[in-house]
């Protein structure tokens, strides 16, 4: 019995092992050996043996990795978005979407492909090298089967942080070869922070006198002392911060510490040059200034405030880029701003600025000083102040204050009517009766500016001159020309020699005429004589 149903049993199993088959017959599983993966520069391969790729801090790198699918399966290839790191270094795919590869022998290469991974190195990052791993996912399209392969990299780092063959060196240079106890490497620091300090200590006692005398000042001053003083503290304050860092490589400490030392010694370097910067700027250039405003002698000290001013926007301004630029900071967006804002400004305030601007001008190239005379529109002026927006002026009776902008005294014609000699030229007309003895009258003209005091009359370029002018209603108009020695009695001296000649004229018999009107009656209206017509 029992043998009958195994019998009965044994066709049923052998038809159910031939169903199953085809499920057991699937395209085999995927592995490691069905891509091949390498990195571009490299001849190993990374998913056995690490890529070698070198790198510095502060820095980002992009590595190229090439896979080929060896299968005949279409696969799905990407490296996760996730970063592998070593603490200071990092790894991570440049695009973590999937990319599908065709199976081996597809043409147009479709079963090759390229993936970017970004290394990223940290600011402070020690020389070394770091063994970092990217993950290749790789799966069939229908999703039946999934591995991951490694990817090793070994990551050079070279840190311009690391103290390299410096270490234990004087001045990071000479090995220290001294004996025990003194080989250690703090006598090394010692010894070359003060051989430092000394040599900059002695070059500055040699090379101040020789600026000093290249800038013309003069040494024995208390001023000239104080500054050479100050600067020479400066500059061994910065030299001080240059041999810490020199020291800081002789020590080997790590580079982390070394970063952050670095950008404190790029404040205290660019701080320590403005501030000299502006000790030599506030006393050559505003001394300079000075001398220059005190022989204009405008009665006016604005010059001096506007160029200190000018000084330190300029210093502090560069000051401040150059401490942004040396941490990385990317000014150019920053300058973009600033020109915004700065046209804003400009076309807002555009009669301001001009007027300022003026000032500015007249203030540095001083066309007129105080007391000059000078003609502006047609109008004469005398000088009282010129200031940063408008200038101050008299008129020439000295009865009024009259202010002007800047602006339309710098856009206006100017004549400065004192400019160097004060001698002028100055016109007086009379006129004499028809009839008058011409060459009388001209002796007499010269003869009144001669008794002026105040008329030139020994320089032969300059002696008084007059000619007739004009056929006038009721005379001839006559004109005496002469020089007088100063411009601002030119209205009291014409004045003065008007009177002079019309004595002369009157003791002479030299008739002045004066205007007429001459009525001649030609006929009578017959209204007025009574005639009727008949005569």
């Amino acid at each position: 019995m029992k043998r009958a149903m195994t019998m009965a049993i044994m066709p049923i199993l052998l038809v159910a092992a031939m169903l199953a088959v085809p499920a057991f017959a699937e395209a085999d599983a995927l592995s490691p050996s069905d891509i091949h993966v390498t990195v571009q520069g490299s001849d190993v391969d990374p998913t056995v043996s690490a890529a070698e790729v070198s790198m510095t801090n502060n820095a980002t790198k992009t590595v190229t990795i090439f896979v080929v699918n060896r299968s005949s399966d279409r696969l799905s290839i990407f490296i996760p978005a996730s970063a592998t790191d070593d603490s200071d270094v990092k790894a991570s795919a440049a695009s973590s979407s999937s990319r599908v590869l065709e199976p081996t022998g597809s043409t147009d290469n479709k079963d090759l492909m390229t993936l970017d991974a970004v290394l990223t190195s940290d600011n402070y990052a020690d020389s070394g090298t770091r063994d970092l791993v990217l993950t290749l996912n790789v799966q069939n399209l229908d999703g039946s089967d999934y591995i991951t392969v490694p990817i090793h990299l070994s990551v050079n780092v070279t840190s311009e942080f690391d103290s390299g063959d410096k270490y234990n060196k004087f001045f990071g240079i000479i090995p220290n070869t001294l004996p025990s106890p003194f080989d250690s490497p703090l006598v090394t620091i010692l010894v070359t922070l003060i051989g430092y300090l000394v040599v900059t200590w002695v070059a500055c006692k040699i090379l101040a006198p020789i600026l000093i005398r290249l800038l013309r000042l003069d040494r024995t001053s208390p001023d000239v002392i104080r500054l050479e003083k100050r600067i020479i503290g400066l500059i061994l304050i910065i030299m001080l911060v240059v041999c810490i860092n020199e020291c800081i490589f002789i020590f080997g400490v790590n580079a982390s510490t070394t970063y952050f030392l670095e950008a404190f010694s790029k404040i205290v370097y660019v701080v320590g040059a403005a501030v000299i910067a502006w000790l030599v700027y506030s006393y050559v250039v505003m001394r300079a200034v000075a001398k220059i405003e005190e022989k204009a002698d405008v009665g006016d000290s604005s010059l001096v405030p506007l160029f200190k001013m000018i000084g330190k926007l300029i210093i502090a301004v560069g000051a401040v880029a150059a401490i942004l630029a040396s941490f990385g900071v990317d000014l150019a967006g920053i300058l973009v701003s600033a020109g915004v804002v700065s046209l804003g400004i400009t076309l807002g305030a555009q009669n301001v600025l001009n007027q300022f601007f003026s000032g500015i001008v007249l203030l540095a190239t001083r066309p007129f000083k105080k007391g000059d005379f000078v003609k502006i529109g047609g109008e004469v002026y005398i000088v009282r102040k010129v200031r940063l927006m408008y200038s101050e002026f008299s008129n020439w009776a000295k009865d009024q204050k009259v202010t002007i902008p800047n602006n339309v005294v710098s856009s206006a014609t100017l004549v400065n009517l004192s400019q160097g000699d004060k001698k002028t030229w100055i016109h007086v007309f009379v006129s004499v009766a028809y009839g008058s003895d011409m060459t009388k009258v001209k002796e007499l003209l010269i003869q009144a500016a001669n008794m002026h005091p105040h008329v030139i009359k020994n320089d032969a370029s300059m002696r008084p001159s007059t000619k007739m002018t004009n056929w006038g209603d009721s005379g001839v108009e006559y004109r005496l020309a002469c020089y007088v020695d100063n411009f601002d009695d030119t209205s009291t001296v014409a004045g003065q020699l008007q009177e002079i000649i019309y004595s002369l004229f009157m003791e002479n018999g030299i008739e002045i005429p004066y205007s007429r009107v001459q009525i001649d009656v030609l006929s009578v209206p017959e209204k007025l004589t009574g005639n009727n017509g008949d005569e």
